[in-house]
């Protein structure tokens, strides 16, 4: 059923004067569900979504000596500090009946990047980068060394305060 109502969506985008005006993909294939109904994943947010690089081209100095963090870290419930056995933090929350997790923590957060070393390509869309990995309030890169930054492309990335 909801293939067919997505295939109808489709056409009508297609049939559509304003095909150049329509938003997103995204939006077209969930319009017809709940917001309830979709994953984290699925659910937009207000926020840009930018990659590691695009994220680090906009901070002072390449982003060098900030603090980044993945977005779905949140979303996934990973930023706790370490004495939370996460496992039964999940089941409590499920147990609790709530929809989801709130994407959206304004300060505190304990799982983050302190970025090091950056080299940026394509005016900020591409390059590499290096930091020292902080997971749930402890240090896990050894004191003095750069690790380099894994997945900046693949993820949303925003500024850990």
């Amino acid at each position: 059923m909801a293939f067919r109502r997505t295939l109808g969506l489709f056409k009508e985008l297609l049939n559509s004067s304003s095909f150049a005006s329509t938003s997103t993909s995204k939006n077209i294939l969930t319009s017809h569900l709940s917001k309830d109904v979709l994953p984290p994943t699925f659910q937009t947010s207000e926020l840009p979504h930018k990659t590691l690089y695009q994220h680090l081209s906009t901070l002072p100095n390449d982003g060098v000596g900030s603090k980044v963090r993945q977005r779905r870290w949140l979303a996934k419930g990973l930023d706790q500090p370490a004495h939370i056995n996460l496992r039964e933090d999940w089941e409590k929350f499920r147990a609790s009946g709530a929809e989801g997790r709130n994407a959206v923590k304004q300060a505190g957060h304990l799982c983050y990047w302190e970025v090091t070393r950056v080299r940026l390509k394509n005016g900020g869309n591409n390059g590499k980068a290096w930091g020292r990995l902080f997971w749930r309030g402890k240090q896990v890169t050894p004191p003095g060394k750069d690790e380099r930054i894994s997945g900046g492309l693949k993820y949303h990335w925003d500024t850990a305060n």
